[in-house]
């Protein structure tokens, strides 16, 4: 039996279309943040070929709201397959599939009838994408300076810092760069309130490889008065798919004082596998749970 042509074009189309979306993306790819910025490109571009495609040929040719919603329905349920390729799936990347596919629609209106809200359709839709990469610049400025400055990961007199800080995933806190009354530099300020679970601070973007250092070494105080508890966490690679960690706990003073970790004597948390030191993922500075206004306050951070 001969399979039409215009099925195998469809299938073949489906493929190169929808199967970037499900194929594993090799470690060594998804370390560097430039290649994982162009899977947002990739989530807008695709959908909206893909719905211009149902829309040009096949069932649903000319049938413009069917092809959209089918086009937004195949290409935002390959999240749901996403984490059994060893990928991570995310409902944003849904929103920027949605996307794609307004822009699509917009475009064929516009083309059609020339309707003011199918233009305002289209600049929507592609906004998305600059809206998505807005922080991509920044953090890759920071983390070239991170780079040239290595073993030092922080002393926070460069505003490129602050691109590659983060919060502790939505677990509270605030963090912002201030002066230190004593020596005038610069210092990065970490608050956290009562209630609050793991307020804290992220740190990304320098060079992953630590296994030639013995020491991760930073200055710290209990800036608030009394006495503050301070969690220093490593996650490795391997970290954004199981719980294990490294870290070591301090209680910090009004002093400043000079805490050390000693990274060869670290012992995993969370699990027994080897944590790799020469694959440091993230750095992350956290209260645990705080019983009152407590503001603590690092500088610089670096590996001995």
């Amino acid at each position: 039996m001969t399979i039409p042509r215009r099925i195998l074009f469809g299938f073949a189309a489906a493929v190169v279309l929808l199967g970037p979306f499900v194929v594993p993306v090799p470690g060594r790819f998804e370390r560097i943040a430039a290649l994982r910025s162009l899977g947002v490109v990739a989530h807008w571009g695709l959908p909206l070929a893909f719905t211009l495609l149902l829309w040009r040929r096949g069932p649903l040719r000319g049938r413009l709201p069917a092809a959209a919603g089918f086009a937004w329905l195949l290409t935002a349920s390959c999240e749901l397959l996403q984490g059994f390729v060893g990928r991570h799936p995310r409902w944003q990347d849904a929103g920027v599939d949605l996307a794609g596919v307004a822009t699509a629609v917009g475009w064929v209106l516009a083309r059609g009838r020339g309707r003011r809200l199918a233009y305002a359709l289209v600049g929507l839709g592609f906004a998305v994408v600059p809206f998505q990469l807005r922080e991509m610049p920044g953090f890759l400025l920071g983390s070239r300076l991170a780079t040239q400055r290595f073993p030092l990961l922080a002393d926070f007199e460069h505003d490129r810092e602050m691109s590659l800080l983060d919060d502790n995933f939505d677990q509270g806190g605030e963090y912002r760069m201030v002066r230190d009354a004593t020596s005038g530099s610069r210092v990065l300020s970490l608050r956290g309130e009562p209630g609050e679970i793991y307020p804290g601070v992220v740190i990304r973007g320098f060079p992953r490889d630590w296994s030639s250092r013995s020491a991760l070494v930073f200055d710290a105080r209990a800036a608030s008065g009394g006495t503050a508890p301070l969690t220093v966490r490593l996650d490795d690679f391997l970290g954004r798919d199981d719980p294990v960690w490294v870290g070591e706990d301090f209680r910090l003073g009004p002093q400043w004082t000079r805490c050390v970790v000693d990274l060869k004597a670290l012992r995993p948390r969370g699990g027994t596998r080897t944590f790799r030191l020469d694959d440091i993922d993230s750095m992350l500075f956290f209260l645990s749970r705080p019983d009152g206004d407590v503001t603590v306050q690092l500088d610089n951070i670096t590996l001995e």
